[in-house]
Parts: structure tokens; sequence; C-alpha cells
């Protein structure tokens, strides 16, 4: 067999599996050591993301990594392969081979977001010692059948496991469900927004909201940590603005 990687830990297992496209591999299930956990008091840079489809995350220190949207670049020999498949005659030599190369294709595809994906879990393992994410409920999105292609291509409930996996040997993770999109970093008001950027009407607070959900998320996570203060935190502007807002209802 082509070897990958060298096995640690002692062997437990050894599955032999064929997939789609023909191809074999060999799984090996073996038994290691419990990987040290950090303790809470230990964390120095956490960190908190927010996934997304413009970005396919947004980490509350700033930094986001763009959607590589991977369907977009097999798509054409995916169907160019489906319709191959669709001349076929049932049954014959032909159909066969055709069945294989779309499997392949498919295989390429999932190959290739998944090394991304695994390259990316390890980054942000190696980088942050804690990272807190949103478990979002991909099952109620994907009824959006406008976004659903786009939320299945980036599988983020399959990154996120990576990330989980990654961060058993180094760190810890911490999720939060809900509302990370609406609420306000700095005065935690909910505010319903359909926009892009995120401007609170109670503060006057203003950022880019995947920005402000990492935010929200790692807040949430910093349980016995030190505070935690927003990159962007509200102009002089918005600060003003407030202050007009309050004297006029205080005149009313």
């Amino acid at each position: 067999m082509v070897k990958h990687r060298e096995v640690r830990g002692k062997v437990k297992t050894v599955t032999v599996k064929k997939y789609k496209n023909g191809e074999w591999y060999a799984i090996i299930a073996v038994e290691m050591k419990e990987p040290k956990i950090i303790a809470p008091k230990e964390i120095k840079n956490p960190v908190g993301a927010d996934s997304g489809l413009t970005d396919f995350i947004y980490l509350s220190d700033g930094l986001h990594v763009e959607n590589p949207k991977f369907i977009k670049k097999h798509e054409r020999r995916i169907k160019k392969a489906q319709k191959a498949l669709s001349r076929k005659k049932k049954g014959s030599k032909n159909r066969k081979k055709a069945k294989l190369l779309l499997a392949g294709r498919w295989q390429n595809y999932n190959n290739a977001k998944d090394d991304w994906q695994w390259n990316l879990a390890k980054d942000l393992v190696d980088k942050y010692d804690l990272i807190a994410y949103e478990n979002l409920r991909v099952s109620n999105m994907m009824k959006n059948h406008s976004l659903a292609k786009a939320i299945q291509d980036a599988s983020w409930s399959g990154f996120w496991n990576k990330v989980e996996w990654k961060a058993k040997q180094k760190g810890t993770l911490v999720i939060d469900p809900e509302y990370s999109t609406q609420e306000c970093p700095i005065c935690h008001a909910k505010v319903a927004l359909s926009e892009r950027t995120f401007v609170c009407p109670s503060c006057g607070y203003t950022a880019q909201r995947d920005f402000k959900a990492g935010v929200i998320i790692l807040q949430r996570a910093q349980v016995g940590m030190p505070e935690f203060t927003p990159v962007e935190t509200p102009t002089a502007r918005h600060r003003l603005v407030n202050w007009v807002r309050l004297l006029l209802v205080v005149c009313r």
C-alpha cells in the first residue's frame, strides 16, 4: 500500500474499505495516550469564530478566511461526467466505467475540500489556545433553497469536527449555539438585521457583521477569564448621536 503517514500508537483494528471510485483504503484505529487539556488559567490567546458563506470563518481578532467555494471549481467536470453516464446503456460495461469516472470526480472534490479544511484546522489550533465557535443549525438553514447548495459546499459541521479533533491534542473548544449575529457586544441588545454591517441602534456600535459575531461568541466562551474588549468600539460621532437621542426622549 501507499502509506502516507506513520502509524503511531498501539494498533487495535484495521478496516479495508473500497470506495465508489474503485480505490481501496486501509483505515487503522490505534490506541494513544490521553492528551493533556489546557487549563482555563493557562489560556492566553483565545479567539471566537463565526462561520459564513462570503468569509468561511471570521475571527474575533479581525482575521478572516475567504470561502474557497470548491463546488464552483469542480462543478463543470462533475456535470460533464453525469451527462456521459446518462447516455450509457444500463447494464453495459461503458456505463460501469462512466459510473467510476463520476465517483472519481466527486472524490476529487471531497478530497480537495477535506485537505483544505484539515490544513486550516491545524493552523487555528496551532495559533490559538481556545477556539469558541457557534454550533449552527445547518438542517434548518438548508431549508432555504437559494442557499442550500452553498451551505452544503461550505460543510461547516465537517470543518468544526476537524478542528475539535485537532484541538483535543492541544486546547479546548467552547460551543455557544444562538443569537451571536443579532447581539451587540457592547450593550448586548438584540438587533434584527439583514445587512452585512452591524449597527446597534442602542449604543451605536458599528462593525462587520461576522466579525461582531466572532466577538460575541468569544465573550460567551470566556467564563472566568479576563474581560475581553472588542477591537472596534463606538466612535465619538455614535456616542454623540446616542446622547442626542437620550435628550430628545427626556424632552418629550
